[in-house]
Protein backbone atom coordinates (compact mmCIF):
# COMPACT_ATOMS: atom_id res chain seq x y z
CA UNK A 1 0.00 0.00 0.00
CA UNK A 2 1.55 3.40 -1.23
CA UNK A 3 2.00 6.22 1.78
CA UNK A 4 -0.56 8.54 0.83
CA UNK A 5 -3.11 6.16 0.85
CA UNK A 6 -2.09 4.87 4.33
CA UNK A 7 -2.03 8.46 5.38
CA UNK A 8 -5.94 9.42 4.20
CA UNK A 9 -6.94 5.87 5.48
CA UNK A 10 -5.10 6.73 9.33
CA UNK A 11 -6.57 10.64 9.25
CA UNK A 12 -10.29 9.34 7.83
CA UNK A 13 -10.06 6.43 10.61
CA UNK A 14 -9.05 8.86 13.49
CA UNK A 15 -11.22 11.52 12.04
CA UNK A 16 -14.30 8.86 12.34
CA UNK A 17 -13.35 8.37 16.17
CA UNK A 18 -13.75 11.42 16.88
CA UNK A 19 -16.62 12.26 14.85
CA UNK A 20 -18.51 9.23 16.92
CA UNK A 21 -17.87 11.01 20.40
CA UNK A 22 -19.61 13.85 18.59
CA UNK A 23 -21.73 15.08 21.67
CA UNK A 24 -25.02 15.30 19.33
CA UNK A 25 -24.46 11.45 18.36
CA UNK A 26 -23.71 10.44 22.33
CA UNK A 27 -27.05 12.74 23.10
CA UNK A 28 -29.14 11.24 20.50
CA UNK A 29 -27.83 7.45 21.19
CA UNK A 30 -28.12 7.59 24.62
CA UNK A 31 -31.43 9.05 24.63
CA UNK A 32 -32.80 6.23 22.38
CA UNK A 33 -30.95 3.64 23.93
CA UNK A 34 -32.35 4.41 27.28
CA UNK A 35 -35.68 3.39 26.49
CA UNK A 36 -34.44 -0.31 26.71
CA UNK A 37 -33.15 -2.37 29.40
CA UNK A 38 -32.02 -5.19 28.16
CA UNK A 39 -28.09 -4.89 26.31
CA UNK A 40 -28.97 -7.01 23.52
CA UNK A 41 -32.03 -4.45 22.32
CA UNK A 42 -30.01 -0.99 23.66
CA UNK A 43 -27.24 -2.48 21.59
CA UNK A 44 -29.55 -3.44 18.44
CA UNK A 45 -31.11 0.54 18.71
CA UNK A 46 -27.12 1.14 18.37
CA UNK A 47 -25.86 -0.43 15.91
CA UNK A 48 -29.13 0.11 13.55
CA UNK A 49 -28.55 4.08 14.19
CA UNK A 50 -24.72 3.43 12.79
CA UNK A 51 -26.03 1.56 10.19
CA UNK A 52 -28.30 4.72 9.11
CA UNK A 53 -25.22 7.27 9.72
CA UNK A 54 -22.99 4.75 7.71
CA UNK A 55 -25.39 4.57 4.65
CA UNK A 56 -26.09 8.02 4.07
CA UNK A 57 -22.45 9.01 4.72
CA UNK A 58 -21.96 6.30 1.86
CA UNK A 59 -24.47 7.09 -0.52
CA UNK A 60 -23.47 10.83 -0.53
CA UNK A 61 -19.80 10.17 -0.54
CA UNK A 62 -20.21 8.02 -3.92
CA UNK A 63 -22.48 10.92 -5.27
CA UNK A 64 -19.38 13.16 -4.91
CA UNK A 65 -16.66 11.21 -5.81
CA UNK A 66 -18.69 9.49 -9.05
CA UNK A 67 -21.00 12.71 -9.83
CA UNK A 68 -18.91 15.50 -8.55
CA UNK A 69 -22.45 16.60 -6.43
CA UNK A 70 -21.51 19.52 -4.18
CA UNK A 71 -24.16 19.69 -1.17
CA UNK A 72 -25.44 23.70 -1.03
CA UNK A 73 -24.90 25.63 2.12
CA UNK A 74 -28.19 26.13 2.40
CA UNK A 75 -29.22 22.59 2.28
CA UNK A 76 -26.31 21.41 5.15
CA UNK A 77 -27.87 24.02 7.26
CA UNK A 78 -31.22 22.68 6.94
CA UNK A 79 -29.74 19.07 7.90
CA UNK A 80 -28.06 20.72 11.10
CA UNK A 81 -31.55 22.15 11.97
CA UNK A 82 -33.65 18.84 11.65
CA UNK A 83 -30.73 17.38 13.66
CA UNK A 84 -30.99 19.82 16.57
CA UNK A 85 -35.72 19.21 16.67
CA UNK A 86 -34.66 15.47 16.19
CA UNK A 87 -32.41 15.95 19.54
CA UNK A 88 -34.72 18.17 21.42
CA UNK A 89 -37.82 15.88 20.69
CA UNK A 90 -35.77 12.94 22.11
CA UNK A 91 -35.14 14.47 24.99
CA UNK A 92 -38.36 15.70 25.70
CA UNK A 93 -39.70 11.81 25.09
CA UNK A 94 -37.04 10.81 27.67
CA UNK A 95 -37.59 13.76 29.94
CA UNK A 96 -41.60 13.33 30.19
CA UNK A 97 -41.28 9.68 30.79
CA UNK A 98 -39.83 10.44 34.10
CA UNK A 99 -42.05 13.55 34.81
CA UNK A 100 -45.22 11.65 34.12
CA UNK A 101 -44.01 8.58 36.66
CA UNK A 102 -44.27 6.70 33.84
CA UNK A 103 -40.79 5.83 33.77
CA UNK A 104 -39.20 5.25 37.34
CA UNK A 105 -37.03 3.30 39.12
CA UNK A 106 -38.35 0.08 41.19
CA UNK A 107 -36.72 -2.47 44.22
CA UNK A 108 -38.05 -5.40 43.73
CA UNK A 109 -36.89 -9.10 45.32
CA UNK A 110 -36.09 -11.66 43.43
CA UNK A 111 -35.96 -14.70 45.63
CA UNK A 112 -32.98 -12.91 48.58
CA UNK A 113 -31.62 -10.78 45.91
CA UNK A 114 -32.64 -7.03 45.73
CA UNK A 115 -32.65 -5.49 42.46
CA UNK A 116 -33.83 -1.59 41.45
CA UNK A 117 -34.92 -1.25 37.63
CA UNK A 118 -36.95 1.15 35.33
CA UNK A 119 -40.34 0.18 34.68
CA UNK A 120 -43.80 1.97 33.96
CA UNK A 121 -46.84 1.11 35.31
CA UNK A 122 -48.97 3.60 32.89
CA UNK A 123 -51.16 0.81 31.74
CA UNK A 124 -52.15 0.40 35.36
CA UNK A 125 -50.72 -0.04 39.48
CA UNK A 126 -49.72 -3.62 39.23
CA UNK A 127 -46.20 -4.77 38.84
CA UNK A 128 -46.75 -6.07 34.94
CA UNK A 129 -45.53 -3.72 32.56
CA UNK A 130 -45.08 -3.18 29.01
CA UNK A 131 -41.38 -3.11 27.41
CA UNK A 132 -40.77 -0.44 25.04
CA UNK A 133 -41.40 -1.60 21.46
CA UNK A 134 -37.82 -2.07 19.32
CA UNK A 135 -38.52 0.62 16.62
CA UNK A 136 -35.72 -0.40 13.50
CA UNK A 137 -36.87 2.58 11.20
CA UNK A 138 -36.63 4.87 14.22
CA UNK A 139 -32.96 4.34 14.97
CA UNK A 140 -32.29 3.91 11.35
CA UNK A 141 -33.90 7.44 10.56
CA UNK A 142 -32.55 9.28 13.13
CA UNK A 143 -28.64 8.26 12.22
CA UNK A 144 -29.30 8.35 8.27
CA UNK A 145 -30.40 12.35 9.58
CA UNK A 146 -27.28 12.23 11.62
CA UNK A 147 -25.10 11.13 8.37
CA UNK A 148 -26.05 14.24 6.40
CA UNK A 149 -25.72 16.78 9.08
CA UNK A 150 -22.56 18.48 10.97
CA UNK A 151 -19.24 16.84 9.99
CA UNK A 152 -20.53 15.16 6.88
CA UNK A 153 -20.15 18.46 5.39
CA UNK A 154 -16.54 18.26 6.10
CA UNK A 155 -16.48 14.71 4.78
CA UNK A 156 -17.98 15.52 1.70
CA UNK A 157 -15.72 18.43 1.11
CA UNK A 158 -12.81 16.24 1.74
CA UNK A 159 -13.68 13.55 -0.84
CA UNK A 160 -14.17 16.28 -3.41
CA UNK A 161 -10.59 16.90 -3.71
CA UNK A 162 -9.69 13.02 -3.92
CA UNK A 163 -7.85 12.67 -7.16
CA UNK A 164 -8.92 9.46 -8.05
CA UNK A 165 -12.73 7.45 -7.39
CA UNK A 166 -11.05 4.44 -6.06
CA UNK A 167 -8.93 6.57 -3.46
CA UNK A 168 -12.24 8.54 -2.38
CA UNK A 169 -14.08 5.11 -1.86
CA UNK A 170 -11.58 3.45 -0.14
Amino acid sequence: MESPLLTTLGLGFLLGMGHALDADHVVAVSAMVSQHRSVRRASLVGILWGVGHTTTLLLTGVLVILFKVTVPARLALSMELGVGIVLVALGASVLGGYLTGRVHAHAHRHGRDLHVHFHSHAAGEGHEHEHPVLDYRRSVLVGMLHGLAGSAALMLLVLATIRTPALGLA
